[in-house]
């Protein structure tokens, strides 16, 4: 799954640039840390922040699986428009590739 984000809209990273496992967590009937393959975050878009989540394990998904905490500057509101998402899965040989069926994202501000 890749989250692309406005640019003002964050993540948390180590030294190396790799998203804390604070900040990016498989939740809900997953809950634990990151997923087993990994995460990538790339800034270097001029215009946005592209997250992208690889979950290399054979379990399926349902309800709610994943949580990604951004921080966001004072002052500055995202346009949920702004931020979307695209999700792919590979079969078990790994030659099909297809859209994720009925997945939705849902973004939150506190």
């Amino acid at each position: 799954m890749t989250v692309t984000l406005p640019k003002e809209v964050t993540v948390k990273t180590d030294s190396t640039g790799a998203p804390l496992s604070s900040v990016v967590y498989l939740s809900g009937q997953f809950s634990g840390s990151l997923p087993s393959a990994g995460v990538t975050y790339d800034t270097t878009s001029g215009t946005s922040n592209k997250l992208t989540i690889i979950d290399g394990s054979s379990s399926g998904y349902a309800g709610e699986f994943l949580t990604i905490r951004c921080d966001v500057p004072i002052g500055y509101t995202p346009d949920v428009n702004d931020i979307s998402y695209s999700a792919s899965f590979w079969s078990s040989d790994l030659n099909n590739v297809g859209v994720l069926p009925n997945a939705y994202a849902k973004a939150t501000f506190n």
